[in-house]
């Protein structure tokens, strides 16, 4: 069951990586070296979350910045852990509102 599960969240991810867009980065209104990129997580729920962060993050050179707002709590947990998991590193973790938090991530 576990080799079955492992094989069906491999198969989700192929599928939603071929069909995201590159659009789904947008350049932010402030363009310099600290800030490259963003994506607004917030209408996802779990384990989406993490999914469209890395497909950003993997469209990103070695050493740009990505600027994710996510939702407070589980979000916010999951995606911070996830991210220092594989080795990126969290430049800023900005509470906007009770409910929701921004990240500037430095891609490893």
């Amino acid at each position: 069951m576990l080799i079955e599960d492992s094989l069906f969240s491999k198969r989700v991810i192929a599928v939603i990586y071929s069909k995201s867009q590159p659009s789904n980065i947008r350049k932010t209104e402030k363009m310099d070296t600290n800030q490259d990129n963003a994506i607004d997580i917030t209408q996802h729920t779990c384990p989406m979350t993490f999914v469209h962060t890395r497909l950003a993050l993997d469209r990103l050179p070695s050493g740009a910045n990505l600027v994710i707002t996510l939702n407070s709590g589980e979000p916010h947990r999951n995606v911070t852990a996830s991210i220092r998991a594989l080795g990126h590193t969290i430049m800023e973790d900005t509470p906007l509102t009770p409910t929701r938090h921004r990240l500037t991530v430095r891609k490893a």
